[in-house]
């Protein structure tokens, strides 16, 4: 019975994930974005800062962030360690939010894809370095950082 219920729970999580994926929700201006932090070198306890480093763009020129609005903090962690960190050995220090109105802001775009659900990536990176840290350092300063301990 356990894996006849284990199988429908993965069927209904599979189908709700498709739907997801294919009709992402509009943004909102004021909508939060989580930056998950997996290295220490990406915020400040001490200070209470998110550091530009947590928003640097990938190669790709895409900076990888959550789409968090209505989840409460055990939530968000649960979207991080099923998305994001899997593995045990992986630490989520905690998140940067920021809003899609400060990301726009900055001459950038937030691209939702729902794969996986929620997620979505910051787009429209400089190809230039400097300007890139330049933003980074702005969506930085103006993110929230909340711990998990």
């Amino acid at each position: 019975m356990n894996s006849l219920r284990r199988f429908v729970t993965t069927f209904f999580d599979w189908l709700r994930n498709l739907w997801s994926r294919e009709r992402p929700r509009e943004l909102a201006a004021d909508e939060q974005l989580a930056r998950f932090l997996l290295q220490s070198n990406q915020f400040s306890a001490t200070k209470g800062l998110v550091k530009r480093r947590a928003f640097t763009p990938t190669t790709k020129g895409q900076t990888s962030v959550y789409r968090i609005q209505g989840l409460q903090p055990e939530g968000i962690y649960r979207l991080g360690r099923r998305h994001v960190a899997p593995e045990p050995t992986k630490t989520i220090y905690g998140w940067g939010t920021v809003l899609v109105r400060i990301v726009e802001a900055q001459g950038l775009s937030v691209v939702p894809d729902n794969r996986p659900p929620r997620h979505a990536n910051i787009e429209g990176w400089p190809n230039d370095k400097d300007e890139q840290m330049l933003l980074a350092h702005e969506l930085a300063a103006a993110a929230s950082l909340a711990l998990w301990s």
